[in-house]
């Protein structure tokens, strides 16, 4: 549990500043995935649909902590696609986005990601993390 607790010490939601580049706006509304605590796979995130952006973004995902097999994501409901230790993806407005895990870890362990909006300066959106429980 310290683990989790460090981690989200290390939260930061992005700025409500928004912010329009040549071709639109990038800074989409705000964006919250929300912690998974799972005692069996797979387990799924919320998922969160994209508003207030004008044209494409690049968002990136990056693992910061990594005690699990690698987490897929789906992007408008599409099949899944494994996120790798840095993954980039573009969004356009009122695209979907949720994160799944399919493995199991040992009791405790933890999978912990960061959102951040490239197109935007590279600002963090959100984080979230995967966290294998067992209850005997």
């Amino acid at each position: 549990m310290a683990r989790y607790t460090a981690f989200r010490n290390r939260y930061y939601k992005r700025s409500l500043i928004r912010r329009t580049v040549a071709g639109g706006d990038v800074t989409p509304d705000a964006v919250d995935w929300l912690d998974v605590l799972y005692d069996n796979a797979p387990a799924s995130t919320n998922t969160v649909t994209f508003t207030g952006i004008t044209t494409a973004i690049s968002i990136r995902i990056e693992q910061t902590i990594s005690e699990i097999a690698a987490a897929f994501y789906s992007k408008n409901g599409a099949p899944e696609i494994q996120l790798s230790a840095s993954t980039t993806i573009t969004i356009n407005n009122n695209d979907t986005l949720r994160f799944i895990m399919n493995d199991f870890g040992s009791p405790g362990a933890i999978q912990a990601y960061e959102v951040y909006n490239d197109s935007d300066g590279g600002v963090l959106l959100d984080s979230f993390l995967f966290e294998f429980v067992f209850y005997p």
